[in-house]
């Protein structure tokens, strides 16, 4: 008997369960598991499979598709820690989802977008607590609680209203972190802000300084602003200030609201803000 086949078709191998076991390259069984390198990424459990729903590299995405289309005859579930279909692990990943959908939400023009993704987490939920009972793998207290959190959300005005109210105290409470943080790169009391959306600027000791760490002749980024200044009052190309170089820094982007220039994004109001009032 082989054991030895070619990687698309170990999973063929693997779904006819006749044999323990069998390796194809990077993928390998040993009776009702295969495994992508170290990753469970397959558990067969009598009619049922449990496969894992994401890819941690590109050549395991090659295998679970491999096994997705090797397996089309079982019940197919799709879950994060297939090796344990049972585990709380599985919930909490669903009920993680969820939440994350709920915030956006409560920022979304078309809110049926996120109303219909919650809706598939809930119908996700459900179809692994039936393929558990099928499959007669038992769940623990913790893990029925989170089951009957996921299922008791329901997606109503009330629900897009809370979440709308959290987004605007959660906004107002980062950009009170932000603006202290600001003062204090203002004030020469750090040289670094970490996660900022947009850079922020200061002039010290003859240059222009980012929240990057990044320093820049003063004169040099001046020169550079009176051109957008023209850019954005019709007089210069966009075209003509992309490329231009400011030190060893390249300007990528131009709109009327920001300048890119590598991983720095200048907004409109800072630029002004601090070089039209040199």
């Amino acid at each position: 008997m082989r054991h030895v086949f070619q990687t698309n078709e170990v999973a063929h191998i693997y779904a006819q369960q006749n044999q323990d076991t069998g390796t194809g390259g990077a993928m390998s069984f040993h009776k009702n598991i295969m495994k992508s390198y170290n990753q469970v990424i397959g558990n067969i459990q009598g009619d049922t499979i449990f496969l894992i729903d994401w890819n941690y590299s590109i050549t395991t995405g090659k295998h679970n598709s491999y096994l997705k289309q090797a397996t089309s005859q079982y019940n197919r579930v799709f879950i994060h820690t297939p090796a344990h279909p049972n585990s709380i692990d599985n919930f909490t990943d669903i009920k993680s989802s969820i939440d994350q959908t709920i915030v956006l939400l409560g920022r979304a023009k078309k809110p049926e977008i996120y109303i219909n993704a919650i809706d598939a987490l809930q119908n996700k939920c459900n179809i692994l607590v039936d393929a558990l009972k099928q499959c007669k793998l038992k769940t623990c207290k913790d893990t029925k609680q989170v089951i009957r959190s996921i299922n008791k959300i329901d997606i109503n005005s009330d629900l897009i209203e809370k979440a709308k109210k959290r987004n605007i105290a959660a906004k107002k409470k980062q950009d009170k972190l932000n603006n202290a943080k600001i003062k204090d790169f203002r004030a020469g009391e750090t040289d670094y802000i970490h996660n900022m959306e947009n850079e922020i600027l200061r002039i010290k000791d003859g240059n222009i300084e980012t929240s990057q760490g990044v320093k820049v002749a003063l004169n040099k980024a001046k020169f550079l602003f009176e051109m957008y200044k023209k850019v954005l009052d019709g007089t210069l190309d966009k075209y003509k200030l992309i490329g231009q170089k400011i030190d060893y820094y390249k300007i990528d982007n131009v709109t009327d609201k920001l300048v890119t220039i590598g991983c720095h994004k200048l907004s409109k109001t800072e630029l002004f803000n601090v070089l039209g009032k040199v």
